[in-house]
């Protein structure tokens, strides 16, 4: 990521060049083209001047892109905490109550192990099966 930006700085100096390159040609042809013809010489810097503002405009667009490109990544990271908090929340929604402990009221009897067990406990005794009063009646 931090390649890019610096590809990226590298890249916008080179259109800056450019852009002061075509300023530099026709101030250049200004004194070149005075002693020929005075609308010559302020067209060729006229020119110059005119076919740089396309590479000032992209270099300005390339900050701004750099920019917005920082504000994308905090609100990627932003949006994945906010994604984990409703995943955490929904988790916590969805997940089932857990059962109360049913306890017999009589001695009943293990349909695990066949064990007999006595009346108001809730587990087996031998292998630790759970009572519930639909299968143990």
């Amino acid at each position: 990521m931090k390649q890019t930006g610096k590809r990226g700085g590298v890249l916008k100096k080179i259109i800056i060049a450019l852009a002061i390159l075509n300023i530099v040609s026709g101030v250049f042809g200004f004194f070149f083209l005075l002693s020929v013809n005075i609308f010559y010489s302020f067209l060729s810097l006229g020119g110059g001047i005119i076919a740089s503002v396309p590479y000032f405009a992209l270099a300005g667009a390339m900050d701004d892109i750099e920019v917005l490109y920082e504000e994308q990544r905090k609100l990627k990271g932003q949006l994945h905490i906010m994604t984990d908090l409703m995943y955490g929340q929904t988790q916590l929604q969805t997940t089932a109550p857990p059962f109360p402990k049913e306890t017999s009221r009589r001695v009943w009897e293990c349909v695990k192990c066949k064990t007999i067990n006595k009346a108001g406990t809730s587990d087996c005794s031998h292998c630790g099966a759970k009572y519930s009063s639909w299968i143990n009646p």
